[in-house]
């Protein structure tokens, strides 16, 4: 098989008040101050090409075919993400002037595990992958970010560190600003303040699943779950994936990739051609995920999404 072969975004609430905003966000710092380093890549951030690797229950029906609100486009979005299309005018304003819309090739490593972070992601049509990674090198994806959030989001709050490998999934672009303006930002506003803590535990939500999909469910599953939030993001059906890639995303080697995508092939379910896989069959496609798409989905609804009354 060759290489392999993009997908849909959040929403305004209103504030939680300073008391429950304090609750959320101590055990949220507790935990990534309990985090340690793990090995780094060679690269410096801003490099491109991926590092050398060594690789050591169905959804419900045709309902959830189709993404929740958290992850869908929706229009008159003017800065095309939901963290800062979210936001009233007047912090918005605040980090305007140091907001730039950055290029992101694909691979490009933005952070390295135990390395003091500079900057802010916010993505508009690319795809950031948080990686973890053991002392050998191998090293498995525990969330996607697209242009539903944003990247260092958390560290805004707390310790300017980054504690896992972050490079761009898909090439696309996306708001950067130094992490010091939305830490000054957010010690100015109560609403940015609990934007960054309802997309930490979004975010958190998302990296727990993942940790449970990946010791519970089956490749295949695991495949489809994956490939219908990269689509959701990207918010069509030609996704820009390699067999490489998706290796690494999964933390299995090529040849299980190799033989699930094909087995996924031959149902009618998607088509691949080098470097690229196309949806033929989104409703096939949720039916063979796991529980774990829609678990994703609806915690991003509940924590990021407009309250309901």
């Amino acid at each position: 098989m060759g290489d392999l072969a993009h997908a849909r975004p959040f929403a305004r609430r209103e504030t939680l008040g300073e008391r429950r905003l304090t609750g959320l966000v101590q055990p949220v710092q507790q935990q990534i101050q309990g985090a340690s380093p793990v090995s780094a890549d060679p690269r410096r951030p801003g490099e491109v090409g991926l590092p050398e690797t060594r690789h050591s229950g169905a959804a419900s029906n045709d309902a959830i075919a189709k993404p929740r609100p958290a992850f869908r486009v929706v229009p008159a979005m003017p800065w095309e993400n939901h963290f800062l299309d979210a936001l009233d005018a007047a912090d918005a304003e605040r980090l305007r002037p140091d907001l730039v819309l950055t290029d992101l090739a694909r691979n490009q490593l933005l952070d390295e595990a135990g390395r003091p972070m500079a900057h802010v992601y916010l993505p508009v049509d690319c795809i950031l992958s948080v990686l973890t990674v053991m002392k050998d090198g191998a090293q498995v994806e525990s969330r996607t970010i697209g242009r539903e959030s944003g990247y260092g989001l958390l560290q805004a709050l707390g310790a300017p560190i980054s504690y896992e490998r972050t490079l761009a999934q898909v090439a696309g672009r996306a708001w950067r600003a130094p992490l010091a303006s939305l830490r000054q930002a957010a010690e100015e506003s109560s609403a940015v303040r609990e934007a960054i803590v309802r997309h930490a535990q979004a975010s958190l939500l998302q990296a727990a699943q993942s940790t449970a999909c990946n010791t519970l469910h089956r490749v295949e599953q695991r495949l489809c779950r994956w490939l219908l939030l990269t689509e959701d993001r990207l918010a069509s059906e030609t996704l820009p994936l390699t067999q490489e890639h998706l290796a690494i995303m999964l933390g299995v080697q090529r040849t299980t990739v190799t033989a699930a995508a094909s087995q996924l092939q031959e149902r009618g379910v998607i088509a691949y051609t080098r470097g690229k896989i196309r949806v033929m069959d989104r409703p096939a496609l949720t039916r063979c995920a796991c529980e774990c798409y829609e678990a994703i989905q609806r915690g991003a609804s509940l924590m990021l999404a407009e309250p309901v009354d």
